[in-house]
């Protein structure tokens, strides 16, 4: 199963509401982020300023990827 990091941000106008109205975001959250398109849908939806997504490596995809690096010649700028 992939396994994803969004990290995003509130916008001021949400930090607001949310002083006025404390609220546990968790569960709604996990709504979010198990249904498809999330990204583009909690942008719509104005509450967040940014939001990035990472793909994360399992232990063994790293290993892969570190034995598969060794294969590529690669050549630094100005090198």
């Amino acid at each position: 199963m992939p396994m994803y990091l969004t990290r995003f941000s509130y916008t001021p106008e949400t930090w607001a509401r949310l002083v006025k109205n404390p609220e546990d975001r968790r569960a709604a959250a996990r709504q979010y982020i198990e249904s498809a398109a999330t990204a583009i849908a909690v942008c719509a939806g104005g509450a967040l300023s940014s939001i990035q997504t990472t793909v994360l490596l399992t232990v063994e995809e790293t290993i892969a990827a570190l034995e598969k690096s060794s294969s590529i010649a690669y050549c630094p700028p100005g090198k």
